[in-house]
């Protein structure tokens, strides 16, 4: 196995046979998160050094997974999905042609994709517009990101992508 830096996030792509791996994670950082991330790390004591860390964090935090069980209690949550589901062919898809604030519709996915999407595939979508998630700037006039809605969904559905 091979790694090698790709830049942002801290993102590390990996070889492994003929795959490319590509970890989006983004490290947390209890100095510059915006939501609750408090780690404590401490010495158990002994004769041997053997240190734990206590941690207190927002499950809605950095890196993570819009489960089912986010929206209702009664649908799977994380540990219930199928590990496939997190890894396969990916498609990113950068949204240019769209103003600030503009649902993100089912005419631009199909200018932007065209026939590259394959059934299973993961679909990661980007625009120029970023902005760090939970600062003062969120809904604000500075706050340019598009919108998802149902015809955005239901376009995804039919295309049976991740």
């Amino acid at each position: 196995m091979q790694a090698a830096c790709d830049g942002g996030f801290g993102m590390n792509v990996f070889t492994l046979g003929n795959l490319r791996v590509i970890d989006l994670t983004r490290p947390l950082d209890p100095a510059t998160e915006t939501r609750r991330c408090k780690l404590h790390r401490f010495n158990t004591g002994g004769p041997i050094p053997d240190f734990h860390t206590h941690m207190d964090l927002t499950s809605h935090l950095g890196t993570h997974v819009e489960c089912p069980y986010h929206h209702r209690e009664e649908w799977p949550d994380v540990a219930s999905l199928p590990l496939t589901r997190f890894l396969g062919r990916a498609r990113y898809i950068r949204l240019t042609d769209l103003p600030p604030n503009a649902y993100i519709t089912p005419r631009a996915l199909d200018a932007a994709c065209g026939d590259r999407l394959c059934p299973g595939d993961a679909v990661i979508l980007d625009s120029p517009y970023p902005l760090p998630p939970f600062t003062d700037k969120t809904n604000t006039a500075e706050d340019g990101r598009l919108l998802v809605n149902g015809e955005t969904a239901a376009w995804l559905c039919d295309r049976r992508v991740k």
